[in-house]
């Protein structure tokens, strides 16, 4: 089987697991009572988007070697979507965190 062929499997292998990671949650009953209700739901997708993760990882490697570049860019493109989505994730939390500091901060200023 050659590198290309692998890479196309391992690439709709790669979407699948995306989709999957989100139907899974969204279709998976809350369970628990109180803080933790709904924390099956996050740990679901987050295991089966670690697993998409780690076949972004393994098309990346597969394609590291390719001879055009077109496919060896095609082979990175999962695992750059995969840090760009992680960067705006913290970004947003970042972000959120700040503007809850300032809300308390203004809060403790008026009395």
């Amino acid at each position: 089987m050659s590198r290309k062929t692998i890479l196309m499997i391992a690439g709709v292998l790669w979407a699948g697991l995306c989709i999957y990671s989100f139907y899974a949650a969204m279709n998976t009953p809350p369970t628990g009572d109180g803080f933790t209700r709904g924390l099956n739901r996050i740990v679901l997708f987050l295991t089966w988007h670690g697993a998409a993760i780690a076949t972004a990882i393994g098309l990346c490697i597969v394609g590291w070697r390719l001879e055009e570049k077109g496919w060896r860019w095609l082979s990175r493109t999962p695992i750059l979507l995969h840090v760009v989505a992680t960067t705006i994730f913290f970004g947003v939390v970042l972000y959120t965190y700040q503007q809850e500091q300032e809300h308390q901060k203004a809060a403790q200023e008026q009395g």
